[in-house]
């Protein structure tokens, strides 16, 4: 079996990180499809409301197949994004534990004790709140699932999004059904 070089884990690192980034890419592109296509259905069946409610006559019940889509929608969605999320921070910790592993054998650490000297006396090149995440957590799974329901998280804004749609939907559905 063969030992791996600098070069190696460099490339390799290079390899997750590059990855990181596909898998956060990913997340933002099925978060923005997501918001498109329920906010599409939203305003339709809204501008469908508005034009029915204006005519005399029962309020047809198909109106409400579009709000009621919006809920299992966003709950999928919310699903989706947490899954890429996942990816992208299991990602990140292995980038991170590359990272360590070639501070430790490479001459990487002195560009460090440099970096710290042009920058701020007691601060490496990352900054300590990345650091201490990756360090406290037992393993990279619990790493994963804790940066998913982080508060300070992009995710967590968009399952908040994905909250409010899936509210706004079942707040439409009844006003559609009780006109």
């Amino acid at each position: 079996m063969r030992t791996m070089t600098d070069s190696d884990l460099i490339d390799l690192y290079t390899s997750f990180k590059d990855d990181a980034r596909g898998w956060l890419a990913l997340h933002r592109q099925h978060f923005t499809q997501f918001v498109a296509i329920i906010l599409a259905i939203l305003g339709a069946s809204v501008a469908a409301f508005i034009k029915l409610d204006q005519q005399d006559g029962d309020m047809p019940l198909v109106l409400i197949i579009g709000p009621v889509l919006g809920i299992p929608l966003s709950v999928l969605a919310i699903f989706v994004c947490n899954k890429f999320y996942t990816r992208y921070a299991e990602h990140d910790a292995i980038s991170y534990k590359l990272y360590r592993l070639l501070e430790r054998r490479s001459n990487l650490r002195e560009d460090l004790e440099i970096v710290k000297g042009v920058f701020w006396e007691q601060e490496g090149l990352l900054p300590e709140r990345w650091v201490s995440r990756l360090t406290d957590a037992p393993s990279i799974e619990k790493y994963a699932s804790d940066r998913v329901r982080a508060t300070d998280a992009s995710n967590f804004f968009i399952m908040l999004t994905f909250a409010a749609l899936s509210v706004a939907s079942g707040l439409l559905t009844l006003m559609i059904a009780f006109e």
